[in-house]
């Protein structure tokens, strides 16, 4: 029998734990795991619990959504397993505004070709346009890249 520091380290795990959008039913099945091992341990978490504890987990900006989820129901009658084809469906419905979106203007793709004529940039203390070798910091040599922690013996 496990003691209870790791009874404490799953409950941690659970009441601690926020699900990724891209990843959500993946974090699902890991909060249920987690359950289950709880549950292994002798400390079962009650089914309305796991749902509250899932719905807790939601990602940002899914607050309608647990609303709708709990509005229906009881302690009794709310479970995983009657939450799951719900946040199922939700995840289907951001997958695709996902996916639809980045066709759109919100993903910006650099072409390189239009930078091949520009001139990289120099700072102004390696320019040879009036500067003085009072601008150079005195820890760069002429024409030797910096390295961190170079000076460090």
């Amino acid at each position: 029998m496990p003691g209870i520091l790791a009874i404490f380290n799953n409950f941690r795990a659970c009441s601690c734990f926020r699900m990724n959008p891209n990843s959500l039913m993946k974090d699902l099945d890991e909060l249920n795991t987690t359950f289950n091992c709880l549950a292994a341990y002798g400390e079962p978490v009650s089914s309305a619990f796991q749902a509250i504890m899932v719905i807790a987990a939601f990602p940002a900006g899914w607050d309608n959504l647990a609303s709708m989820i709990l509005a229906p129901h009881t302690k009794a009658t709310l479970t995983v397993e009657k939450t799951t084809p719900i946040i199922e469906e939700e995840h289907k419905h951001h997958q695709l505004m996902m996916k639809s979106s980045l066709g759109g203007h919100h993903v910006n793709y650099v072409n390189k070709s239009s930078f091949k004529n520009k001139k990289p940039y120099t700072p102004k203390w390696q320019s040879n346009q009036g500067s003085s070798s009072s601008s150079k910091p005195a820890n760069v040599e002429a024409n030797k890249p910096y390295q961190c922690g170079a000076n460090w013996q």
